[in-house]
């Protein structure tokens, strides 16, 4: 149990907030469609860093076969779409759980919602982008360049299964673990900047849902490069967000 004596009023604000929407939420239809799912929870923090990079470059890589099997005329724009579709579900939904080490039966009602939120974030850059496909904007014509990059549109994408993941480590079982934010080798938003190296538990950076390429931070953590590494639990806690 958490100790509230002299726990800021803010705080407790946000956990509460966080406690509500931790709900039991009914995921059967995820259980039934996605009983194949591996269990992560074995995985070290550094095994399941991998097993992220490994699942986003599995993904960029069938996104890629279903855009040249699109412009082959293999698969029409509907069934394009809807593998699309099929194909983004299901791989956010795989890095959420390998960050959280979590089970699908488990998925509460506040996670849940942040995993929505990011399938939405990903079909909503792929809308229309059959007929953009087939209208040529991706290719070379006569030696010019494309229109419109692949490679940085599977970034977009890739980068969705990135925040999927780190979000999921919000949701790792040790929710008392310190966490220290790290920067990585990218140029660096006010926001990172000032949290870089600070340490607070899990469940602090939790309720604020900051973490590393977050959409509330100041460069929309699209390019973040960021990464929580966690550190020995008597770790002291460090800056203040």
């Amino acid at each position: 149990m958490f100790k509230l004596k002299n726990f800021p009023a803010a705080e407790y604000i946000l956990l509460a907030k966080s406690l509500i929407n931790r709900a039991e939420y009914n995921n059967d239809d995820w259980v039934e469609k996605y009983s194949d799912a591996p269990d992560y929870s074995d995985l070290t923090h550094e095994e399941r860093n991998k097993e992220a990079e490994r699942l986003q470059g599995v993904y960029e890589n069938k996104l890629e076969e279903l855009v040249e099997n699109l412009e082959d005329r293999d698969i029409n724009i509907q069934q394009f779409e809807q593998f699309v579709h099929e194909l983004t579900e299901r791989y956010i939904l795989l890095v959420f759980l390998v960050g959280s080490a979590l089970t699908i039966p488990q998925i509460r009602r506040e996670a849940r919602n942040l995993i929505d939120e990011q399938i939405e974030i990903a079909l909503e850059s792929s809308r229309e982008l059959g007929d953009r496909i087939l209208a040529g904007q991706y290719r070379s014509w006569d030696g010019n360049p494309p229109q419109r990059s692949l490679s940085n549109l599977f970034a977009v994408w890739g980068g969705v299964l990135a925040t999927a993941y780190q979000f999921g480590i919000l949701f790792y079982k040790k929710a008392r673990e310190m966490l220290r934010w790290d920067i990585g080798e990218a140029e660096h938003c006010a926001t990172c900047l000032r949290l870089n190296k600070q340490i607070h538990p899990r469940w602090k950076w939790r309720i604020r849902l900051l973490h590393p390429k977050s959409r509330i931070l100041d460069c929309g953590g699209w390019r973040c490069k960021c990464k929580f590494t966690p550190v020995p639990e008597d770790t002291p806690e460090r800056g203040s967000y």
